[in-house]
């Protein structure tokens, strides 16, 4: 079966005619358990219409023997199995009977959950030593308002929200603890004293949900400026107080480096110290200031104390089967047919694992999104739908009896933590060390013989450097020698005309020898040969580049016949003409001689031109 929240569902009542006015339960509703102090009813909060909507949250009164049924419709999230199909349960009907209560009226409050899976709460003032108990049936219908026969079906609803607690815990309401006192050096040096008073605010000490409310701040120096720090610690001063017959005074008081002082109720005259306060048998401290001496913070921690007042919830199960929870407090017994705590579940300083109610430090297990829902509960499997409901015990010291149930099918299993985790293996332990070998020798009473020092090292020769001629101007450290080029004829080298000297090339081959020149007759007065044209040049290639990047062997040209030079006439006196050493082919007979020939070939190129393109 599936009974989880159903928030749409509507409900009507039936056998019920007195309802509290909002009114009512607005002024009643001071605290959880107190809103159920049925004793605070007056005439005029009860009304026989009731003023609660079919959607809301129903508040009645009830007495001691009334029977009233509430019926569920408009069910969407619910299903029973049926042949391993889902079946919709639509309509959940609830017949009550209040079997007792221990207001002396007889009489109580109920809250009517518009929600069939919180179903009920119930509670009044407790007046006598008897307990709420409320007996119910529960039938389920289907989508064709036929009744589930439960006996014939696997129907598990859950019992969660089974406490248990041997007293409720409090605080001392209506005490306050003594302001303290503290000393400091304030900028001056000067020893000034201040004091905190945590409920100056008119607050008093207070729990929540188990959990006590704590007060920090700093002490009030009177204007005075005072740099607390480990140079400069707070000091706690303690008050002696003493009785003078009539009344609690302050006879000294003495400065400690305590942090730590009990505070005290009247009973002891609202006294700071370290002892244990007691007023008769009973504990009389209320609460411990701790101080902070290097930061100056002072913070007042009211005590947890617990009432005697036990308060034991159970349900009788009847024909039901009882299903049980692995690690829940929740046990049954076959002799009563009844399911609950033995202990007390409901705090960790009683020895239950885990507090009923959420602090900030812990989660609760009381809560139905608790992860440890299931410590406080159990399962049955129904077959009649018959249950009794008991909370035996009131639920504080003179406050109302009350008990919370929930039909539902949210039943809290512990989760599983998985595989065991690998045991830590155990440190090899450290080997002992080896006694050290002592060896005995002889004692020389003479004076020792010094040792003979050793030979000074002999420097070894170093090694004779190379001796590197080092220029004038560091140079570029020669590149690696690349490929060698096959050798190529020798070029003419052609005059470029206005064109920046390039680079110097890698040495060539070695130039011929040139020529012994002739040794001619100079006449009297040489003939002045003529300057050649200078050629026009309409593009060229850098041969010298051309020649390093492209290695191309040139096409071996004719050579020119010599020109015979004229027969000069005889001079008078023959003079001998010495010949002037020239870089190969840059002297100007061959300059000359090598230009003639590259103009008649231009010359001869120009003219085969010319005539194919007047043939075309």
């Amino acid at each position: 079966m599936t009974f989880h929240r159903e928030t749409e569902a509507t409900h009507k009542l039936e056998g019920v005619s007195n309802y509290l006015t909002k009114a009512a339960q607005e002024r009643l509703n001071t605290s959880n358990v107190f809103q159920y102090d049925s004793n605070k009813l007056q005439a005029s909060d009860i009304v026989t219409d009731s003023p609660w909507t079919n959607t809301e949250d129903e508040w009645i009164q009830v007495k001691e023997g009334d029977k009233f049924v509430v019926t569920y419709d408009g069910l969407n999230q619910s299903s029973m199995l049926v042949k391993n199909e889902a079946s919709p349960i639509k309509r959940v009907v609830y017949r009550y009977e209040i079997v007792s209560l221990p207001s002396n009226d007889g009489k109580g409050i109920a809250k009517i959950s518009k929600d069939p899976t919180v179903t009920m709460t119930v509670g009044a003032s407790t007046d006598q030593a008897k307990p709420v108990k409320v007996a119910v049936d529960v039938e389920f219908y289907d989508k064709d308002g036929k009744m589930f026969n439960l006996n014939e079906h696997n129907a598990v609803v859950a019992l969660n929200s089974l406490n248990h607690w041997n007293g409720a815990a409090y605080v001392e309401t209506s005490e306050r603890p003594r302001p303290i006192t503290v000393e400091a050096k304030d900028v001056n040096g000067n020893t000034v004293r201040g004091t905190y008073n945590p409920y100056a605010d008119g607050s008093t000490l207070a729990i929540q949900n188990g959990e006590v409310v704590t007060k920090s701040g700093y002490a009030d120096f009177g204007g005075v400026t005072v740099n607390i720090s480990a140079d400069n610690p707070l000091k706690v001063v303690v008050p002696i107080t003493d009785w003078n017959g009539s009344e609690w005074f302050v006879s000294r008081e003495i400065p400690s480096d305590v942090t730590t002082l009990n505070a005290s109720g009247s009973g002891n005259g609202h006294a700071l110290g370290n002892q244990d306060y007691t007023f008769g048998d009973k504990d009389d401290v209320i609460g411990t200031y701790s101080v902070s001496a290097e930061t100056g913070l002072i913070t007042f921690t009211p005590k947890k104390k617990y009432q005697s007042t036990r308060h034991q919830e159970y349900v009788n199960i009847g024909d039901n089967q009882f299903i049980a929870i692995p690690k829940s407090s929740v046990t049954y017994d076959a002799a009563t047919k009844e399911v609950t705590s033995v202990n007390d579940n409901q705090y960790i300083d009683h020895g239950s694992v885990y507090n009923g109610e959420t602090t900030s430090d812990l989660t609760g297990w009381d809560n139905e999104d608790s992860p440890y829902l299931y410590y406080g509960g159990a399962g049955i499997k129904m077959t009649n739908g018959h249950l009794v409901f008991t909370a035996d015990g009131a639920n504080a010291d003179g406050a109302p009896t009350v008990y919370w149930f929930a039909i539902n099918s949210n039943l809290g299993l512990p989760k599983n933590p998985g595989e065991k985790p690998e045991e830590p293996k155990a440190p090899t332990p450290p080997t002992a060390p080896t006694k050290p070998l002592m060896k005995t020798v002889g004692i020389n009473p003479q004076a020792p013989t010094p040792p003979t020092p050793p030979k000074e090292p002999v420097v070894p020769t170093p090694p004779t450097p190379e001796v590197v001629e080092v220029p004038g101007k560091p140079q570029a450290p020669t590149p690696p020698t690349g490929p060698v080029a096959p050798t190529p004829p020798t070029p003419k080298v052609v005059e470029v005309p206005a064109k920046p000297v390039e680079p110097t090339p890698p040495t060539g081959p070695v130039a011929p020898t040139p020529p012994t020149p002739k040794v001619v007759e100079v006449p009297a007065k040489p003939v002045e040969p003529k300057t050649p044209a200078k050629p026009t040049v309409v593009w060229h290639k850098n041969y010298v580049v051309e020649r390093v990047s492209h290695v191309v062997p040139p096409t071996p040209k004719t050579p020119q016949k010599p020109v015979t030079p004229p027969t000069p006439p005889t001079p008078d006196t023959e003079v001998p003409v010495v010949a002037q050493p020239e870089l190969p082919q840059t002297g100007e007979h061959t300059s000359n001689a090598g230009f003639l020939g590259l103009l008649s070939m231009i010359f001869a190129a120009f003219i085969g031109f010319f005539k194919r393109h007047k043939e075309d």
